[in-house]
């Protein structure tokens, strides 16, 4: 299942509603969609070209959201959701490793730096076979509010920060196994999943395209399954490994994230499912709810001490791509939960 996406870079914003009845301190972190979370493993995937988010506001249900805009022909490989699905409140989590500009929001000690040296290490051990490698020498990288050590095979450099471990690489077929759909097989993807406890996978792949047609980059996605709503979003944030190769880039950026669950801060009453799409509804009246779809994503960009459930809405516009492969749908981020307050200390 292909999609083609572009545009994908949103901020999410805050909003307030009355119906909300938790108040409380808050901040936040993507995961990636797209992604993710905290702060970021250390390989960056390459900015998309993407229009500027364009603010939209609702005075009646005092919400603000973002737009931008998607293209593909099946969006039906995302995470969706229905209204049925979400319970009457949702957990906000506590993001311990904050990032902001300048780097890091939080104190790089030695006992920090120890944790992600046993991460990157326990990693090693699953890739490499007994005697492969005899040591590993784990180098922490020297640069001002990065937290981050690493181990260079001379061909790949693998990364590890708070949350995951990344890696731009062109070593174990990495490219070709995500291209015929065998990451599965993959020797490297094998130890990612292994590392993170994945015992029923769910893969996920996508092909996002320019504007103009033209492939932007593939991506595969590969995270637990379960039968629980809660566990799944979990999953689908804060454990999870993603390969995302684009034509003519240097090799395929694998990213590993294994937050778990974070800590809980609190649950908080959730702006109903139904209120959020009659917002969306009104805002594109000529769309009907048949099409729009909507996914959970818990973002840090609110907040940044905190993860805040946010529902990501996909509406189809009915418009499609200049080589009309594909349909555009536009996207609208509104925060489910309010909760305005300090940054946890």
């Amino acid at each position: 299942m292909k999609i083609y996406l572009i545009a994908i870079t949103l901020i999410a914003a805050a909003f307030v509603f009355t119906a909300c009845a938790a108040k409380g301190p808050t901040t936040e972190a993507t995961p990636p969609a797209e992604a993710p979370p905290p702060s970021a493993p250390a390989a960056d995937e390459p900015p998309a070209s993407e229009p500027p988010p364009v603010t939209v506001e609702n005075p009646e249900f005092n919400i603000i959201g973002d737009i931008g805009w998607i293209y593909s022909d099946d969006i039906s490989g995302l995470p969706l959701i229905s209204g049925e699905d979400i319970p009457a409140s949702l957990p906000v989590y506590v993001n311990k490793y904050p990032a902001g500009q300048g780097g890091a929001l939080f104190t790089i000690d030695q006992p920090l730096i120890n944790g992600l040296r046993e991460n990157l290490g326990e990693f090693l051990r699953i890739l490499y076979e007994e005697g492969e490698v005899k040591e590993y020498i784990i180098q922490q990288k020297d640069a001002p509010g990065i937290a981050m050590v690493y181990f260079d095979t001379g061909a790949t450099k693998i990364n590890a920060k708070p949350g995951g471990i990344s890696m731009i690489t062109n070593e174990y077929d990495l490219d070709s196994d995500l291209l015929n759909g065998n990451l599965l097989e993959n020797k490297l993807f094998q130890a990612a999943t292994e590392y993170l406890n994945i015992d029923i996978p769910l893969v996920s792949s996508i092909t996002k395209y320019k504007e103009s047609g033209d492939i932007y980059e593939y991506i595969t996605t590969v995270t637990e399954t379960t039968d629980d709503f809660l566990e799944n979003t979990l999953n689908n944030n804060f454990s999870f490994a993603k390969a995302t190769y684009g034509p003519g880039s240097s090799g395929v950026l694998l990213e590993i994230w294994k937050i778990g669950t974070p800590e809980l801060h609190s649950d908080e009453m959730i702006l109903p499912y139904q209120e959020a799409q009659a917002y969306v509804q009104q805002l594109y009246g000529f769309v009907d709810s048949t099409h729009i779809y909507a996914e959970l994503y818990y973002s840090t960009t609110i907040e940044t001490g905190y993860f805040i459930p946010c529902y990501v809405f996909y509406i189809d516009t009915g418009e499609t791509d200049l080589a009309g492969n594909s349909i555009k749908y536009d996207i609208v981020r509104i925060p489910a939960v309010s909760f305005p307050g300090d940054s946890p200390e």
